[in-house]
């Protein structure tokens, strides 16, 4: 306990403009990683780490992109898998800054600090979804128009990938956000007690612990567990949502077609068209 409150006061130092529950937060888990040997480790510089995790990211995508094409046009374009590879790894360092962004800024930690509060959600889950909003909304930009840039589709259908894009995107965070909410709200802890009476990371990890069925010596999932749900269930909304919004750009293209013939037909009737091709070709075959 003494540690924590050590943690506590250095971190006000550092970062002045957190609130004491916030700090409070942040020292558990500087506390926990201490515990877990995760400091033994030499820290690496703030580079360095957006530069892996972007790295990272570029690759998984460009993996998947590659066995996507060789799966279904069985051949690889190597440049829509670069555009999606450098897609996400922008994306992803974008949605790292934005995070950096949200917690040394003032005006950051009062949008965090107020999102929080409303939904009663820890500051952190709060500034993981916000910092993910952002970086999904760069990578469906630069994917949708990067794939125009190099002449996979025309600027209507990369425009339309970006609306699909953007709209997952803003579907995903929206469950990030409400699913946890309304634990926060309505469910109790193991210990019988309300959510809505925590606070912090007291609140989060209630959270979490309920969205994976319990804490794991109730035989449950534990924190780890309801994260990794949570996060199945944002995926699971933005591809939903990106998917509808694209067969609903389908359907309007179908019904676009359809108006067009009737319409043409109803000009060849009133033009007399279809007699003129009809003689045409009676007389073309000498009849």
């Amino acid at each position: 306990m003494r540690r924590l409150r050590d943690d506590t006061a250095r971190l006000k130092n550092k970062f002045p403009n957190l609130s004491d529950e916030e700090l409070r937060e942040m020292a558990d888990d500087i506390v926990k990683k201490y515990k877990g040997g995760e400091f033994l480790q030499n820290p690496r510089p703030l580079w360095q780490t957006l530069t892996m995790q972007s790295l990272l990211a570029a690759g998984i995508a460009g993996t998947i992109d590659a066995a996507a094409q060789l799966f279904f046009p069985r051949k690889i374009e190597f440049g829509h898998t670069f555009v999606a590879a450098g897609s996400a790894g922008i994306g992803t360092a974008t949605g790292q800054i934005i995070s950096i962004v949200l917690l040394k800024t003032q005006t950051g930690n009062q949008v965090v600090r107020s999102i929080s509060s409303f939904l009663n959600l820890g500051t952190g889950m709060t500034r993981s979804a916000l910092s993910g909003l952002g970086g999904g909304i760069i990578t469906s930009i630069l994917m949708a128009y990067g794939s125009y840039a190099f002449g996979y589709c025309d600027i209507r259908q990369a425009s339309r990938s970006a609306i699909a894009g953007t709209a997952g995107s803003v579907a995903g965070t929206a469950v990030g956000f409400g699913v946890p909410a309304l634990v926060a709200h309505f469910a109790t802890c193991g210990t019988g007690a309300a959510i809505s009476t925590l606070h912090g990371a007291a609140a989060t990890n209630a959270t979490l612990a309920w969205l994976g069925f319990g804490t794991v010596t109730n035989g449950g999932l534990g924190v780890a567990g309801g994260a990794f749900l949570l996060g199945g269930y944002v995926v699971a909304a933005g591809i939903a949502v990106s998917m509808l919004v694209s067969l609903g750009f389908a359907l309007y293209d179908a019904r676009e077609r359809r108006q067009y013939a009737i319409l043409l037909a109803d000009t060849y009737e009133k033009k007399n068209v279809w007699d003129a091709i009809a003689n045409k070709k009676v007389i073309s075959h000498g009849i």
